[in-house]
């Protein structure tokens, strides 16, 4: 959903989970009802299954609707009557069963939502939402569900009268606070029971599908508890499913489009368990793509909750950095994402503290091999070089704008080292990305913007096509040039002399960076605003003229 350019968030978009739909199964006290013939009910003049899909005529609306609230009546009625005597009010539940199957031919009809309005049908499904019967309320759930399929495609057709029924539907559903019900249904499901494992997850896909329509209702999903539900589940010991793989797509998009999500995290202690989930993956692969995405979406979890500042001290707190250090150690699928997460935790404001703890705890020993070797083939199925090469500048660069003399001196050590390995590896990604942003320079064509809007947009797709690594990697030689020992000036000047380049274009590229940082404010890295970076690029062009 969110691609990260400069310091801002980069996301995977939640993949879309297929969903089957299947007709309930009413089954009281142990006995299946299926059985029950149809012709029990009182329903010859309503729709078939053989015509259920011609055109519906509002008279024929209206008749389904009132069915329904008929069938909702009686079996209330029953339920009260005969309390405690189920086999005398079963009847009347597989009555009511067949009725809500028969609001299909409605529900992918988006012309008759306005009709349904009217006719409080939207009322009546979020009263049946909480049926002591949890089968009605998987039914109606299954409903929702392809009432909500119709709408997306009814918004993509953007055909005005049918987009104006579908807002009506959305209206209607929202005022009846079908979301607080939904939410409130899912504390009384039991998943060991495979129907009602079925309707956590239409639950779920009702909320992606609405989520897709209305973004705003996200706030509505937060305020009434479905954060702290989903991390729940999560933390659950039990096999990995498709419910917990919709749980964490669910939460990663809550959690890249809203703060109050990550408050929801910090207070409920979400930084713990999604580290916990985090560790399932240190020395083992997962066992399927769906695993995988699981996976990779917990990781995205944990760097949209890192946004906000005091999930990041939690983070300290759970020894995340001791986990991510033990990860990237593995040569695991799980390697990447926690890179990633690095990048994350020690990036933005108030971060020194993080930079400072992965200095001692020997975290250098671990980056700088994964700064010399690209991932291997096996990981890069998943993740790209340039993502990998990006992470990895991203975080030296943070250490450097945040660690304080002891720990800049060991960062200078590894450059220096090993005849400079580590210097010609950084000068190598230089020349890279600088041929990658020239080549994008020139595809792009040579006309200025016209306005401020696609200057910015021009820039974002720089950053986004190289510039932003080449950022990194040129801060982070110029750090070494002006405040690094005098071998690493002398090693770089002949590489340079080699290659026949010069300077200019590194002074060009920070002053470029430094233009686009902000103001120093509380918290922001000492060694990262953007006078210490404009000061940087000065005293750059004393030491290599």
């Amino acid at each position: 959903m969110y691609k990260r350019t400069s310091d801002s968030l980069r996301m995977n978009n939640a993949e879309n989970a297929e969903i089957s739909s299947k007709r309930s199964k009413i089954d009281i006290i142990g006995k299946d009802v299926k059985s029950l013939s149809k012709s029990n009910t009182d329903d010859a003049s309503l729709p078939t299954d053989e015509d259920e899909f011609e055109a519906l005529d509002e008279r024929a609306v209206k008749k389904t609707v009132l069915h329904l609230e008929k069938m909702t009546l009686k079996n209330q009625e029953m339920r009260i009557k005969f309390a405690g005597e189920p086999m005398k009010f079963m009847e009347s539940e597989v009555e009511l069963d067949v009725a809500i199957q028969e609001m299909h031919a409605l529900a992918t009809a988006p012309h008759h939502y306005p009709l349904l309005v009217e006719c409080k049908a939207v009322e009546t499904l979020v009263q049946l939402l909480l049926h002591e019967n949890t089968d009605i309320s998987a039914a109606v759930l299954n409903l929702l569900q392809a009432s909500l399929i119709a709408l997306e495609l009814t918004y993509v057709d953007t055909l005005n009268e049918s987009v104006a029924g579908a807002n009506k539907l959305i209206d209607a559903l929202i005022q009846n606070q079908f979301v607080q019900v939904m939410v409130n249904n899912l504390d009384r499901l039991d998943e060991t029971i495979k129907d009602e494992a079925d309707a956590v997850h239409n639950t779920f896909a009702v909320f992606e599908n609405i989520l897709e329509i209305r973004p705003e209702i996200a706030d509505l999903l937060i305020r009434n508890g479905i954060v702290t539900w989903i991390l729940n589940r999560l933390k659950a010991k039990s096999p990995f499913d498709g419910n917990r793989l919709f749980c964490s797509e669910i939460l990663a998009v809550l959690l890249q489009t809203s703060v109050s999500a990550r408050e929801v995290v910090h207070d409920s202690n979400g930084i713990d368990i999604l580290l916990q989930q985090m560790a399932m993956y240190k020395r083992t692969d997962p066992g399927s793509a769906d695993e995988m995405e699981y996976m990779e979406n917990i990781f995205d979890c944990v760097c949209a909750a890192l946004m906000y500042i005091p999930n990041k001290n939690k983070f300290l707190e759970a020894e995340g950095l001791h986990l991510i250090n033990l990860m990237l150690k593995e040569s695991k699928q799980s390697r990447e994402g926690a890179l990633k997460v690095l990048d994350y935790v020690m990036t933005g404001l108030k971060s020194r503290e993080q930079c400072i703890q992965y200095v001692g705890i020997f975290g250098l020993r671990t980056l700088f091999p994964l700064f010399m070797r690209p991932p291997v083939k096996s990981i890069r199925k998943n993740h790209s070089i340039k993502d990998h090469e990006e992470h990895v500048c991203s975080i030296i660069a943070s250490l450097f704008k945040n660690c304080q003399t002891e720990q800049r001196l060991r960062l200078f050590k590894k450059f220096d080292e090993n005849d400079h390995e580590k210097l010609e590896r950084l000068i190598e990604l230089h020349f890279k990305y600088t041929s990658l942003t020239g080549k994008y320079d020139s595809a792009s064509g040579l006309d200025a913007p016209t306005n401020e809007t696609e200057e910015e947009e021009r820039y974002l797709e720089r950053l986004a096509n190289g510039l932003f690594t080449l950022q990194l990697v040129d801060y982070i030689l110029a750090e070494l040039l002006v405040h690094g020992p005098m071998s690493i000036r002398k090693r770089t000047r002949k590489i340079f002399s080699m290659r026949r380049a010069g300077f200019e274009s590194v002074h060009k590229v920070l002053l470029e960076y430094a233009n686009s940082l902000g103001d120093a404010e509380e918290g922001s890295p000492p060694n990262g605003t953007k006078e210490y970076v404009m000061n940087l690029a000065a005293s750059l062009r004393q030491v290599v003229t």
